[in-house]
Formats: C-alpha cells, sequence, structure tokens
C-alpha cells in the first residue's frame, strides 16, 4: 500500500473525529461561577433561590443592613412575622428575578420572616448587641 492510498483511507476518519470534537466538545456541565462576593463590614447577604431563603438563618450585630437578593426566575416578599402572619416590621414587596432589597437591623431580638408566595420559604435573623 503506497503512502497516498494509507492517506487517503484514513482521510476521512480524520474529517470525522475533528467534526465530533468541535461539535461536542466534551462532557457539558454548569457554567462556572464565581463565588458570591463578601458583604462589606455592617452588612449581610441572603440569597433566594430554589425557592429557599440562603442562608436560612444568620446571626448579626445590631445596626447591620441585611440584602436579600432574588436570584430565582421568579418573584418572592421578604415579609417580617412568623407563622405567615405579617408583623409589620419590614416587608420588601414584590422582588423579581434580579432585585434586592435591604433592611438595617438596630435593635437585638430575632426576626422571624417569611416569602407570601411560597410557603416553604422562611428564615431567621438573629440580632445581638
Amino acid at each position: 500500500m503506497t503512502a497516498r492510498k494509507a492517506f487517503l483511507l484514513w482521510l476521512p476518519l480524520v474529517f470525522t473525529l475533528g467534526f465530533v470534537v468541535a461539535c461536542y466538545g466534551g462532557p457539558a456541565g454548569p457554567a462556572p461561577t464565581s463565588p458570591p462576593a463578601t458583604p462589606p463590614p455592617g452588612q449581610a447577604q441572603v440569597i433566594m433561590k430554589d425557592l429557599a431563603f440562603q442562608p436560612k438563618t444568620i446571626r448579626i450585630k445590631a445596626g447591620t443592613t441585611v440584602a436579600w437578593a432574588n436570584q430565582d426566575n421568579f418573584p418572592h416578599t421578604v415579609t417580617s412575622g412568623a407563622n405567615r402572619v405579617s408583623d409589620g416590621r419590614f416587608d420588601s414587596g414584590n422582588l423579581g428575578p434580579g432585585k434586592t432589597f435591604q433592611f438595617t437591623f438596630t435593635e437585638a431580638g430575632t426576626f422571624p420572616y417569611f416569602c407570601r408566595f411560597h410557603r416553604e420559604m422562611s428564615g431567621m435573623i438573629v440580632v445581638e448587641k
């Protein structure tokens, strides 16, 4: 077999492999994400994602501002109160995807909150002096 015949036999295989690699590249995985930024001193962050407040409970010092960020694909609320009853302390109203709400906790205590739309979503802010 001449070198030219061998080349012609292997050529379709090389092109096919090149096409497969170019089209499919490799295993598809989740897009890389950067870690959440660390909030500056005097601030804390809660993420709304996958029908949950993350983290569910946080401990902060009095005077800290908490920012809730909606990273879900649908609206949520951040409503203070327990057992799905508002206590009137704070309420974000409807927060669409990508929106945020902030509240500054000035006094010590335990402050439960929930989402008006999703029964399974609740959280707690524990404020220390």
